[in-house]
């Protein structure tokens, strides 16, 4: 058998092992509790306070094509789908124009993720 013939039937195999593997693996997307999450006060983006806050982790089934192939691209991501208020009140972290630090007593509303799902990538909220 020729090297080139050995390297072809060795990228065919290895292609057919990807393929099985991404077709049945799990897709795996979670809430997952952080500690210390930044959130940003969206009036008053110089303050910050880092709080325990819910976000989506996980991977779920994708497919990209390569150049040359008759398939197309499958993109799916790991995405919030509900979410509940959470009041957030407590010393935020504020940058000065002097660039000084200081501490500024808020409360502010925000919404947290407690459901997410594998959705398409990009995919508009209906």
């Amino acid at each position: 058998m020729g090297r080139i013939t050995q390297l072809c039937l060795s990228a065919l195999v290895l292609l057919l092992l990807v393929s099985d593997t991404c077709e049945s693996a799990p897709a795996q997307c979670f809430v997952r509790k952080f500690n210390r999450m930044p959130v940003i006060d969206p009036i008053e983006t110089n303050c910050m306070i880092r709080i325990p806050m819910n976000q989506c982790v996980g991977a779920c089934k994708s497919i990209d094509k390569f150049p040359g192939s008759k398939t197309s691209t499958f993109c799916r991501c790991c995405e919030p789908v509900k979410f509940e208020k959470k009041k957030i009140e407590g010393d935020f972290l504020c940058r000065g124009i002097n660039r000084n630090n200081y501490y500024k007593r808020k409360t502010m509303e925000i919404y947290e993720p407690v459901k997410c799902v594998c959705k398409v990538c990009g995919e508009k909220p209906k």
